[in-house]
């Protein structure tokens, strides 16, 4: 069968989530005002690649391959990430694929979510879904068939039963080199809860994992499967954004040598530090600090305003270089970063406030109670100049 089955890898995969916490509490399907799901939740994808054509409106590497999915309920939220690899209509079709099927694996499987263990066996299990809905329909020839990368989670509620015991927690699953941050209330730290994920320093083509036929005989791509579990606050803001974002951080795409970076990395090459765990820290601090600049110190922090900082950010870094290929088509990109910053990508961001959103009142016409807070799922549009 080309069908991939992920049970076995309970036995071999990096299971953090193997620890004690109190017990989860139920999924609450609460229909809410839309009002009480602004604040608390906000996707944007753009492509900052350069315009070929206006009229129709046309950029190169269209069509835009990032994909969203999310499903916010009062007390839980199911969001996945999917970045299609490569250009094209395939890379296009499997990340929405992939995206859709493991958030509806995660919510039809929800009853069975009383520890942590039982979220961990079904966000593989929900990959494996995923990777199985990507190769559907091309068994004759499953070549023909896209690949992506994946984050997805669920945000979890916990009943507390000491005083110190998690409140709340993200649970997800990643392969390939999608990112997730958390900035805190309690202070504005952001932490990168998916820290050295991609496996590599220098490679951005190579995402270190991916679904969809790849290897063998049609199986994915699974070097960097990895579970993750995160404690959060009521107030904390969790984001996941794909390599679009993060590599615009990354001070490589910024022209910046490691000895500029660091002065105990003697060297000014980043290729000279592969596999230097030294290096791959001092990139990720470097990436951490230039996002909270980015975000900004702000009192009040928003989803939304996450979102728009960082998209913006990478839209007006890789401006220089964009004007330079449209002005002058045909040829190669630039490769100078110092003169060109910044990397051209389907950049996409996903943000969401920790905590129940269940403090306002219902509207008098709604009483469907299976009705989830707000659903998305869409193909993403390209940003306008």
């Amino acid at each position: 069968s080309d069908k991939f089955d992920f049970d076995f890898l309970l036995l071999f995969c990096d299971l953090t989530l193997q620890y004690s916490v109190d017990p989860l509490v139920s999924e609450c399907d609460q229909s809410l005002e839309e009002k009480q799901v602004e604040s608390s939740l906000f996707c944007k994808s753009v492509s900052t690649y350069p315009i070929v054509t206006k009229e129709p409106l046309a950029r190169d590497g269209d069509p835009v391959a990032d994909h969203f999915a999310v499903k916010r309920f009062s007390n839980r939220t199911y969001v996945a990430l999917t970045d299609g690899c490569n250009w094209g209509p395939r890379p296009q079709r499997a990340a929405q694929r992939a995206s859709a099927e493991f958030i509806k694996f995660l919510q039809e499987h929800s009853e069975e979510y009383v520890t942590l263990e039982d979220v961990g066996q079904n966000l593989l299990l929900a990959a494996s879904a995923a990777h199985n809905s990507i190769i559907k329909g091309h068994e004759d020839d499953i070549w023909a068939a896209g690949t992506t990368t994946l984050l997805g989670g669920i945000m979890l509620q916990f009943e507390q039963i000491g005083e110190n015991d998690p409140q709340w927690g993200f649970a997800f699953l990643s392969v390939g080199d999608c990112k997730a941050f958390l900035w805190r209330k309690s202070d504005g730290a952001i932490a990168d809860m998916t820290a050295l994920n991609r496996g590599n320093l220098t490679d951005g083509t190579d995402p270190g994992g991916r679904l969809g036929p790849y290897v063998g005989h049609g199986a994915p791509d699974l070097r960097n499967l990895k579970l993750y579990f995160y404690e959060c606050q009521p107030g904390d803001i969790v984001f996941i954004c794909s390599d679009g974002i993060h590599d615009n951080f990354d001070p490589q795409q910024l022209g910046k040598g490691p000895r500029q970076v660091d002065s105990s990395l003697n060297g000014d090459d980043w290729k000279e530090f592969e596999g230097n765990t030294k290096a791959e820290e001092v990139k990720n601090n470097f990436r951490i600090n230039e996002i909270k600049k980015t975000i900004g110190e702000k009192e009040q922090v928003t989803p939304q305003q996450i979102v728009r900082s960082l998209l913006n950010q990478c839209i007006v870094l890789t401006a220089k270089c964009r004007d330079y290929m449209e002005q002058n088509p045909g040829t190669n990109q630039p490769k100078d970063y110092n003169l060109f910053p910044g990397k051209f990508d389907h950049t996409t961001c996903v943000a969401f406030r920790v905590g129940e959103i269940s403090d306002q009142p219902l509207k008098e016409n709604q009483s469907n109670p299976s009705t989830p807070v707000t659903s998305l799922e869409r193909t993403n549009e390209l940003n306008q100049k």
